[in-house]
């Protein structure tokens, strides 16, 4: 749970490639309702083009569900 906020709080344009490198699997699969990523480094672009005009983003994590190695958070994005 804390790896999770951590990246998500972490991240922003100048450290796109080292939060990626350290959080996500080199084999990641990523959807959402626009977009799936396969893999760090379409991850790593993804970012790099969200987070480019980006000047403060937080991420505020009220809850976390753990079953085995999966953790789910559920935040609000400010």
């Amino acid at each position: 749970a804390e790896k999770v906020e951590w990246s998500f709080n972490a991240l922003n344009k100048d450290n796109v490639s080292e939060v990626v490198d350290t959080f996500y699997h080199p084999d990641l699969e990523f959807f959402d309702p626009i977009v799936k990523v396969k893999g760090r480094e379409a991850m790593k672009k993804y970012y790099a083009d969200m987070y480019k005009n980006v000047k403060e983003v937080r991420f505020n994590f009220n809850e976390f569900v753990s079953m085995g190695d999966t953790v789910v958070g559920v935040w609000v994005m400010t």
